[in-house]
């Protein structure tokens, strides 16, 4: 098993099998039957309501004929014997511990192509290194990027504006004393 296959399981229920204990009515347990049974099984087979054997004072729904659940997984990750699987038909995702007889039954419908990680998860950590190694031989270094060295620009002096013009031919000296007079500094 390995990432991406799909798992499916078919889980029958025989004829005399109790589906839900301790219903306090028949309108309870009709109710069960046509809402969370239907959904579940997707079929609405024969049945009778009886006492319960295990609680006298309620009832218990009992199958006159076998239902077949059919369930189809989807494998997210595996790791050991653990196998983490979004079910499509619940959409739920669960966690299976393959070496439980419960989960044995799941098997492989589909096998989807092997990735990367499936692929060298039989290596040795010496031949996992190695591959590595490899790979990164085989890399191209980046060549350096050019930088570009910023020119600091001086301001364009405006030639609309005679003051602007008069400042930008002082000297330093003098264009700070005349920039004090007209309050600009």
């Amino acid at each position: 098993m390995k990432k991406g296959d799909i798992l499916a399981k078919d889980t029958t229920l025989e004829i005399g099998e109790i589906v839900y204990h301790g219903c306090s009515s028949i309108e309870q347990a009709n109710n069960y039957m046509n809402s969370s049974f239907l959904s579940e099984y997707k079929i609405l087979p024969q049945y009778e309501v009886k006492t319960d054997p295990l609680n006298p004072n309620l009832l218990a729904i009992f199958l006159l004929s076998p239902v077949i659940k059919h369930e189809e997984a989807t494998i997210n990750w595996v790791m050991d014997n653990e196998v983490a699987v979004s079910n499509k038909t619940t959409g739920f995702c669960s966690i299976l511990d393959m070496n439980e007889d419960s989960n044995k039954s799941w098997k492989v419908i589909f096998e989807a192509l092997p990735t990367y990680q499936s692929s060298v998860a039989d290596l040795t950590d010496e031949e996992l290194r190695q591959s590595i190694e490899n790979l990164r031989s085989q890399r191209k270094p980046l060549a350096d990027k050019v930088r570009k060295i910023r020119e600091v620009t001086t301001p364009k002096v405006d030639k609309s504006d005679p003051i602007a013009v008069a400042l930008a031919n002082l000297p330093a000296d003098k264009k700070e004393a005349l920039m004090r007079k007209l309050g600009m500094i």
